[in-house]
């Protein structure tokens, strides 16, 4: 887990982030800061679990851990976790600072850390290749996503991510609504909501014809 950095000018409580290798290590911070738990009664992934996790988040609690799922008690992936950085506590361990940093020096940190960029590395193997599906073995519908909210379509996965479109100006960073489903055990459409900063990238591509 990630270990208090020493040797750096750094406020009191602030964490090594590159001690953080993987979401176990997170969850080890999480809970040396009080801000993990464990969710053990049974959960109905249609709309239960999401009103849970939204209430959590609006009180500004801990991040959650699913493992007991309606439905996939036996399937190949059985647990969810959510609610990692649903608070400006739990967003500013995510950048190495104490959770009781105040707002501006967060802001600041954050403007600093964004301004810094990290080359990828390749490699030919990883942790997240652990466990990999081929063939007929492909099935989303093993893992427990939740339908979030009673009016959404369905059960939505990579909900709110940011993501780096490339527009005919430009490579832009977009903090959009993307939000992609599943109609079949394969397939799994992407949306970006016009409104959520679909409004920037649509109009660039509609004169050129292109998708």
């Amino acid at each position: 887990m990630a270990t208090p950095v020493k040797g750096l000018r750094t406020p009191e409580g602030t964490h090594d982030l590159r001690e953080v290798r993987s979401v176990r290590d997170w969850i080890e911070l999480l809970k040396s800061e009080g801000e993990y738990h464990e969710v053990h009664a049974k959960v109905d992934w249609n709309v239960e679990l999401g009103t849970i996790a939204r209430h959590v988040q609006s009180a500004e609690g801990p991040a959650l851990l699913f493992d007991n799922i309606k439905d996939h008690e036996n399937t190949w992936c059985t647990k969810l976790f959510t609610n990692s950085v649903g608070s400006y506590g739990k967003m500013s361990l995510a950048f190495g600072l104490p959770k009781d940093i105040d707002h501006y020096n967060r802001v600041q940190a954050m403007r600093q850390a964004y301004q810094k960029s990290i080359p990828p590395k390749e490699v030919s193997t990883a942790p997240l290749k652990r466990n990999v599906l081929k063939g007929d073995d492909i099935d989303l519908n093993k893992i427990p996503v939740p339908k979030w909210h009673h009016w959404d379509g369905g059960r939505y996965i990579n909900t709110l991510p940011p993501s780096s479109p490339r527009i005919p100006t430009r490579v832009s960073t977009i903090w959009a609504s993307t939000v992609a489903w599943w109609p079949t055990r394969i397939t799994s459409p992407v949306c970006s909501f016009l409104r959520k900063g679909g409004e920037i990238i649509t109009p660039s591509f509609k004169p050129r014809r292109s998708p």
